[in-house]
């Protein structure tokens, strides 16, 4: 170990920058993701909704755009909607803090998903189950247990950013307020919660009960 620490060393001293220690976590070390300044101009300035160092999962589609903010996923850890008429779920995991979206129909069935925790026998990872086979999938959309074992879901194109940063590209955007996440006992009845409106003095608007 020693003799590969001085090796990388060695390099970096080549850089011109002998004086910085290349093993260590800027990002952890000096606090960067709890301070709330950005070291460059923003134009427009930063969306104060929430802390610029929050990390966002993002999706836009057809002009429209709606951030899962890490934080408000890590409760339930699923959510089922709608965006842009398409049906997603957005899998989190927060041992690694990593969010994972997909299609939530397979062979023409659309499913509505929850966490169903870990077990020892098959990963540390969280696991999901869907509420109509009873399911159980893995943080990478792959069915492990059940009648779809084998299946794998689709994913969607999303992104994961600092919100200063998704902000920025989509000043437009909305913020899942956490009310929309479907428990499988109640998929029918439950309503879709409100998109809360990245415009001050605009009205949420509540998506459609049918999911």
């Amino acid at each position: 170990m020693e003799a590969v620490t001085s090796q990388y060393q060695g390099v970096a001293e080549q850089t011109g920058f002998s004086g910085r220690n290349y093993f260590s976590n800027v990002f952890i070390d000096f606090g960067y993701t709890e301070d709330s300044r950005v070291f460059f101009p923003q134009v427009p300035q930063i969306d104060s909704r929430r802390h610029p160092k929050e990390m966002v999962f993002g999706l836009s589609r057809g002009g429209s755009s709606i951030a899962f903010m890490y934080d408000d996923l890590e409760p339930t850890g699923v959510v089922n909607r709608r965006f842009d008429g398409e049906h997603i779920t957005v899998f989190y995991e927060p041992q690694g803090r990593l969010a994972q979206g997909y299609r939530r129909r397979v062979d023409d069935q659309l499913l509505h998903f929850s966490r169903a925790g870990s077990t020892p026998e098959t990963t540390t990872l969280s696991l999901f189950v869907d509420a109509e086979t009873g399911s159980t999938w893995n943080l990478k959309g792959e069915a492990v247990t059940g009648p779809l074992t084998g299946k794998r879901l689709t994913p969607i194109g999303a992104y994961s950013s600092y919100w200063f940063a998704w902000a920025s590209f989509w000043p437009e955007t909305g913020i899942w307020d956490g009310s929309n996440s479907v428990p499988p006992t109640a998929v029918e009845t439950v309503g879709w919660g409100q998109i809360k409106s990245s415009t001050p003095g605009l009205t949420p608007t509540t998506e459609s009960t049918n999911p």
